[in-house]
């Protein structure tokens, strides 16, 4: 009796042994393996939805995309997906010309995320572009801002074109402004369309990117009280309409902030203010920031906008000081540059290494040689005031007389730790850039190693236009007029002319 019982369990353990052999290896995979497998997963994966108005279209794209497709493989790797927050606190969802059902499709999606996530922190980029109802970015805003305690790192990219007869839009269609609006309808600046944010402990925000910032609230009220400082913020990228009183209220909530970009667009008549109101701003010292890229949005070939451009650069210019900054991408009209720009350095005295200057057509009293006289003039006097800078960026493309400035940086004694040189100018002659390079190179301590021309004038793109030379690239084919280069260009120096 007794073997016949020990025999019995001894054929169940085989049974049982048997079955474990029988099972897949990735049904025995081990949840700490299954965890890395699906993160990795994740950071590779981007959910970009194409147009669609099928159901089953949608929802295949949803169930082939991590991380809802691993969810699908079996029971087990769908009960740990489901059971792990850590796979669904970080996700992006880009749409391009969204249907109505892919718009509610992705909703639930994100919806899912932000409840499976449970109380883990989230990292989310949410991005929509093309014909969409007004309405979806409001919806979408006002869900996730619920959850804003929880945010770690957000970008928020609502580009909504408007929508007409012809745009081929499948749903209905809401009349635009009349009042010259391009990108966006009046109905997007509805007063009760608007998500407060920053009402609560924002502790662990590190980066937040918003391009709608005027569907957003950040003042204070008598239901919400004061916005809360968001003092973990590190990295901040705006595009707003130009109301400079708004952008010092954002700003003066994030003291510790180290990047910012920033851009003005004109198209909300409802945010409209002229500007004067700087006069009433007091100077915002932020004493961690290290680069402002003002206008990231424009072109850097076009004049297009130029006067957003000025209202950015000039709440920046009178607003700010900024004593750790090493890195300022502006795009200023003359007299902004002439006028702003040198109380901006001496007010924040900066270890810049890197100046990118795009200086635009000014008012009349900067027009002609006079006016270019004293912009090239007051150029100099403001590299003076910066002998840290390392990079040079220079987009001029009004200006004839910048020989005078060329000139001026032949000297070494001017920016004597000038590594790398870029410019888009006109109005000066190839033997100025050639004595530049010259005498930089021949400096007794020198620092140049690169210089890129792009579109300097019409006889350099018609008879000089070649790639990048190097030290290890063949100089015999080098144009008759860079040949005073050779060897600079022999020993190291990186030249391109575009």
């Amino acid at each position: 009796m007794e073997e016949n019982s020990f025999e019995e369990r001894h054929a169940s353990q085989d049974l049982s042994s048997g079955k474990r052999k029988e099972e897949p290896f990735i049904h025995r995979l081990p949840s700490e393996i299954l965890l890395c497998i699906f993160l990795i997963s994740l950071r590779s994966s981007t959910s970009f939805l194409k147009p669609s108005d099928d159901k089953a279209a949608v929802e295949k794209h949803f169930t082939t995309t991590t991380p809802y497709n691993v969810s699908g493989v079996c029971r087990s790797w769908r009960e740990f997906v489901v059971s792990s927050a850590s796979l669904w606190a970080e996700f992006s969802i880009l749409l391009n010309h969204p249907s109505p059902r892919t718009l509610d499709h992705a909703k639930s999606v994100i919806s899912l995320h932000l409840e499976r996530s449970r109380d883990l922190l989230m990292s989310c980029s949410i991005a929509i572009f093309g014909f969409f109802r007004v309405d979806t970015t409001h919806e979408i805003a006002s869900y996730i801002a619920l959850h804003q305690r929880r945010w770690r790192k957000l970008q928020l990219l609502f580009r909504r074109e408007p929508i007409t007869p012809s745009s081929g839009a499948n749903f209905e269609v809401r009349s635009e402004s009349s009042s010259g609006l391009s990108r966006f309808s009046r109905n997007d600046y509805d007063d009760a369309a608007v998500v407060n944010l920053f009402t609560g402990e924002l502790n662990y925000l590190e980066e937040l990117s918003i391009n709608r910032a005027s569907l957003f609230g950040v003042w204070d009220s008598k239901e919400l009280g004061l916005p809360k400082p968001v003092p973990s913020l590190r990295r901040l990228s705006l595009e707003m309409p130009g109301r400079f009183d708004k952008l010092a209220l954002w700003l003066s909530l994030v003291p510790n902030i180290e990047e910012l970009d920033l851009s003005f667009y004109h198209s909300d008549p409802r945010w409209y203010r002229s500007d004067s109101n700087t006069l009433q701003i007091p100077t915002i010292r932020l004493y961690h920031l290290r680069r402002i890229t003002v206008n990231h949005g424009i072109l850097r070939g076009s004049d297009y906008n130029t006067l957003e451009s000025s209202r950015a650069s000039t709440f920046v210019l009178r607003c700010l000081a900024c004593p750790s900054l090493t890195e300022l991408s502006v795009r200023v009209p003359a007299h902004i540059c002439v006028r702003y720009l040198h109380e901006f350095f001496l007010r924040s005295s900066p270890p810049l290494r890197t100046l990118d200057l795009y200086v635009a057509m000014g008012v009349p009293a900067f027009i002609g040689a006079e006016g270019e006289t004293m912009v090239m003039d007051g150029i100099v006097e403001l590299l003076v005031l910066l002998p840290t800078i390392a990079n040079l960026v220079l987009t001029s493309r009004h200006f004839e007389g910048v020989g005078r400035l060329i000139q001026k940086l032949c000297s070494p004694t001017l920016l004597p730790c000038l590594a790398h040189v870029d410019f888009s100018i006109s109005g000066a002659e190839t033997s100025q850039f050639v004595e530049l390079v010259n005498s930089r190179w021949s400096a007794s301590e020198r620092a140049l190693q690169s210089v890129v021309l792009r579109s300097c004038n019409t006889h350099m793109i018609r008879t000089s236009r070649f790639p990048s030379r190097g030290l290890h690239d063949d100089h015999s084919s080098l144009p008759e007029e860079w040949v005073g280069l050779k060897a600079c260009i022999e020993e190291g120096l990186q030249f391109e002319v575009i």
